[in-house]
């Protein structure tokens, strides 16, 4: 069931600590601001209940608005062009709990319906530890809402890391090299 973007932008995006500090400072994983908005609104799906990683459908239209792409003659060519360049971003992550590094992408699923004008999208299994349980773990937590509203690349890795401050309850020191 699909029930519009407009209903999620009040969602808050829970995130493992890991994967917000890889976002903003892994050079290859350079996501442009599109994918990291398409990314956190997947994100923002997840319940704190799941306990899997569900299938996430987003009509043509909002997934172009949420893109900020036009939405009309030749949309499929852009369409698909959008989605294989985001579904071909790989990045390393650390094991969760061996000493072992992991290969990763964003998604295990993209299917297009033509004939009903939606995307299903499915974050990648591998990332279940970083998007699910993640009550007792080190998390940055922030609204949707926001992200969506940025018009430059590297507003949300700014909003992100100070998400992340604000959720240490603590001061935080910036080395001078960052």
């Amino acid at each position: 069931m699909y029930d519009g973007i407009e209903n999620t932008t009040l969602n808050s995006v829970h995130i493992a600590n890991v994967i917000s500090e890889k976002m903003r400072t892994e050079q290859n994983m350079s996501l442009t601001l599109t994918q990291k908005k398409l990314i956190f609104y997947l994100i923002s799906q997840i319940q704190e209940t799941d306990i899997d990683l569900k299938r996430t459908s987003i009509s043509f239209s909002d997934f172009f608005r949420l893109t900020e792409t036009d939405y009309s003659g030749g949309y499929k060519e852009r369409l698909e062009k959008q989605l294989i360049n985001f579904c071909s971003k790989c990045f390393w992550l650390p094991h969760p709990i061996k000493n072992m590094k992991i290969v990763c992408r964003w998604l295990d699923e993209c299917v297009i319906d033509y004939d009903n004008g939606i995307i299903h999208l499915k974050l990648s299994e591998t990332l279940k530890p970083y998007f699910l349980e993640l009550s007792k773990k080190a998390r940055t937590i922030f609204q949707l809402g926001y992200v969506l509203q940025f018009k430059y690349r590297y507003t949300p890795d700014i909003y992100l890391f100070v998400s992340r401050c604000k959720n240490l309850n603590a001061p935080y020191l910036l080395p001078i090299n960052e």
